[in-house]
């Protein structure tokens, strides 16, 4: 019986990646070149096994067997419900908690970066500085209300271009793939649907300075456990982790869900029983999407299909992700 340790390590990679979360809310953010840039990378980066910046469509097939051998545990032949969702549970469990030792350590960093003058003490006065920077850049017509008036804050990374140099674009790369493929979503208020889930606490739409500034102090009294008017490394690193703990276990369970309902996607004839031809249905409409050019590759030079056309992936199989938007949850 096929067993992880006799798996190589991009077969491991292979097996290690995945979420779909598609939603509404996040359909128009991903419709973006940058988004579409990231999935494209992605494809190839999980599916190519001889290292030579694309996917052949032997090198595909051979991936999608190997995944779909190791799902099936008994060897069968073909893989029951109870096995692609235990198969779906372990890589998942797995991501998130390195996605939680990621976010923990960017938090971290964030609390040296507010602790403007080193004390390792974090003060009001230094947090709401924070709160300050943040309340701005959102109210971009200066009314002192965010709402949707405000135009949604330009958010440019995954678009930017750096010098054109190889390890320029390396770095993109790289940034790009680790960006695309955490699972763990915190909220985050770099955009407009993450600010209003975290202030419009009256679910108005509207988000005043007066709002913002009382829900902050709130958020930072209840930090301060001690009650000693400031904040620690450990206070501000346990509250966030109360928080990343929470969305972990909302996030695995709608993915574990979304798994169950793939796999009657998946299961054509609705017997119960997933064969290889089944879950290759969805595979090669998947790389059809991809190779654009139609000439068996899947790379760079190929161009980028239409996020609506990757609709159809996450809605049927798991091989590919939908990534949310930034997952830093900062404060």
């Amino acid at each position: 019986m096929p067993t992880h340790s006799s798996m190589t390590i991009k077969q491991a990679a292979v097996a290690c990646l995945g979420l779909v979360l598609a939603s509404a809310s996040v359909a128009h953010e991903h419709t973006t070149p940058g988004y579409m840039e990231m999935r494209q990378l992605q494809f190839i980066d999980r599916y190519d096994a001889d290292g030579d910046e694309r996917v052949s469509s032997v090198e595909f097939e051979q991936a999608r067997r190997d995944r779909f051998d190791i799902t099936d545990e008994d060897e069968n032949g073909w893989v029951s419900r109870d096995e692609y969702v235990y198969e779906w549970e372990d890589r998942m469990d797995a991501q998130l908690e390195t996605d939680r030792e990621g976010q923990v350590k960017q938090t971290r960093v964030r609390f040296g970066a507010m602790d403007r003058d080193d004390d390792e003490q974090m003060s009001w006065e230094e947090y709401a500085r924070s709160g300050d920077r943040m309340f701005t850049r959102h109210d971009v017509n200066e009314d002192g209300f965010v709402n949707a008036d405000d135009p949604e804050p330009e958010n440019t990374w995954a678009n930017r271009r750096t010098e054109d140099t190889a390890e320029a674009k390396a770095r993109r790369k790289s940034r790009m793939l680790a960006w695309g493929n955490r699972v763990l979503r915190m909220p985050t208020t770099h955009n407009r649907e993450g600010i209003m889930t975290r202030y419009d606490a009256d679910g108005d739409g509207n988000i005043s300075r007066e709002q913002f500034d009382t829900a902050r102090r709130a958020d930072f009294d209840r930090t301060d456990e001690d009650g000693n008017g400031s904040l620690s490394e450990d206070e501000y690193v346990l509250e966030y982790e109360d928080r990343v703990d929470t969305q972990m276990a909302v996030t695995r369970e709608e993915s574990v869900k979304q798994a169950g309902r793939r796999f009657e996607a998946l299961d054509d004839d609705a017997d119960q029983k997933m064969t290889f031809a089944e879950y290759q249905d969805s595979g090669h409409g998947m790389f059809a999407r991809w190779d654009t050019s139609a000439d068996g590759y899947v790379s760079v030079v190929d161009t980028i299909p239409e996020f609506r056309e990757l609709v159809a992936d996450n809605n049927q199989d798991d091989s590919d992700q939908d990534a949310n938007a930034d997952s830093s949850g900062g404060q």
